[in-house]
């Protein structure tokens, strides 16, 4: 094994004459590995607002492009696995390639024990710039294909947490593969996403940023790789710019559990566009329902089978075109499947049902529900 200052020295003296710049060798010293189109890191000119000191997790050669876009991060230690042997044998030497990376440009570097899988036996070290006076500690951690778990102990330790770069637009393919699976699937693009590490399920953290990236016809895994890391790592700088209003809970957008509430329809102030899209975005779960009284006993109607009428339909129901009483029930008889109930909505349009769920009275057609509660045409209504 040659010294730190050794592997230094040959990186330099062999990356240059490489092709477009390996990371990753053998213990016979052939280098392996997919190429990079430069060696040095393309530096963006945006600095974070603030000297974050900053621990990046990472192992492989998409962590290394996301890596060389962040070099201006002042205070920037590395973690990665560190050197195992593999193989027939074990007699081939494994070392990650942004360990190798990470030497050529001078960062200070933490090792992961290669067994240590889930971390347990891991420790956060102090970050490069501790001294015994003036002791500090880490800001944030960025995670990029680091390849093994991360638990809560060690989030926890972060003040501001742990950022995991994805390239997928999650929550579309999730796990290790993202960008071998969307070349199967002949996607037309995929992205990037950073999201808050999640403690306990794979790349279902918060989403924080997303980017999305045409896939070319003529795109491999080598080339995407390049391309979402470099993307990957301007939206890293972006967002260390601002963290806090990227992780700012007001910007957020709300989406409650639906429940079967979210399907009544509202008749005196939703329009017949509104009630559609309640009906495509829950009906699959909770089937649109209201409710129909008489006397003192109401029944839950559940519509089966009808269509919505954006425009006034007063001809077809036989009554004042400037009525506007949500839920009023109007007799429809030229429609092709029969009679049916013709209901206004007080935001505009219409509903036209021509089978219904009547409770205690099982599924009834339109004309049957008619005749079994003796409507007339605008004299009963759905409540």
């Amino acid at each position: 094994m040659l010294p730190v200052q050794g592997y230094r020295s040959l990186t330099r003296l062999i990356l240059p004459r490489l092709p477009a710049g390996c990371y990753g060798r053998n213990v016979n010293g052939q280098w392996r590995g997919l190429a990079f189109d430069s060696v040095r890191p393309v530096v963006q000119d945006t600095q974070p607002s603030k000297p974050y000191r900053v621990l990046f997790f990472g192992t492989d050669h998409f962590s290394c492009t996301v890596l060389k876009e962040m070099i201006k991060v002042p205070v920037l230690d590395v973690l990665t696995v560190g050197d195992h042997y593999y193989g027939k044998g074990r007699t081939q030497l494994y070392e990650s390639p942004l360990k190798l990376l990470a030497m050529d440009l001078g960062l200070h570097s933490h090792f992961l024990a290669p067994g240590d899988k889930k971390m347990r036996a891991w420790q956060l070290p102090p970050p490069s710039d501790s001294t015994a006076d003036r002791p500090t500690t880490f800001d944030i951690g960025l995670v990029a294909s680091f390849g093994s778990f991360i638990p809560r102990r060690i989030i926890a330790q972060f003040p501001l947490g742990l950022i995991n770069v994805h390239p997928s637009l999650l929550p579309k393919y999730r796990g290790a593969s993202p960008l071998q699976t969307a070349l199967l699937h002949r996607d037309a693009e995929t992205g990037v996403t950073i999201q808050e590490l999640h403690p306990r399920t794979i790349d279902a953290g918060h989403i924080l940023m997303q980017e999305k990236l045409s896939i070319a016809p003529d795109d491999n895994y080598h080339s995407l790789m390049l391309r979402t890391g470099r993307l990957g790592g301007g939206m890293v700088q972006r967002f260390l710019q601002d963290v806090e209003s990227h992780r700012d809970s007001s910007q957020a957008t709300p989406a409650p559990k639906a429940s079967a509430a979210a399907s009544r329809i509202r008749w005196a102030e939703q329009s017949a566009a509104e009630v559609d899209a309640v009906h495509r975005a829950f009906g699959t779960l909770h089937p649109l329902h209201t409710f129909f009284g008489r006397g003192k006993r109401q029944y839950k109607v559940v519509l089966r089978a009808f269509n919505f009428k954006q425009t006034d339909q007063s001809g077809l129901m036989e009554r004042d075109p400037t009525a506007a009483e949500g839920g009023r029930i109007d007799i429809c008889n030229e429609t092709v499947n029969g009679p049916a109930l013709a209901v206004t909505l007080g935001g505009g349009g219409c509903i036209q049902i021509t089978s219904l769920y009547i409770q205690g009275h099982g599924d009834l057609t339109a004309e049957a529900f008619i005749d079994k509660f003796k409507l007339s045409s605008g004299t009963d209504r759905f409540l």
